[in-house]
């Protein structure tokens, strides 16, 4: 089942939310790589960004990533979703 992860952009006060099979650490791993089209103008390594993990195993991920990400909106700060 997917699990839900955040990577938050505390430079730029963006939160994204996803949804993946992976563990956490091959999340932050592939984003070295090239990070989603939603967030591909952050900066690794110039701007202060961390993850956690959210939910592990939700079988409707997507349904929960979508209100989490409403839910989280602080003042001042974006949402972004896959």
């Amino acid at each position: 089942m997917p699990r839900v992860y955040e990577a938050i952009n505390e430079t730029l006060k963006e939160l994204f939310v996803g949804m993946t099979e992976l563990t956490l650490d091959r999340v932050q791993a592939r984003h070295q790589n090239g990070l989603p089209a939603a967030i591909a103008h952050w900066k690794l390594g110039a701007q202060r960004i961390r993850y956690r993990e959210v939910e592990p195993d939700l079988p409707d991920a997507k349904a929960f990533i979508d209100g989490y990400a409403r839910t989280m909106q602080k003042s001042g700060w974006k949402s972004i979703t896959e």
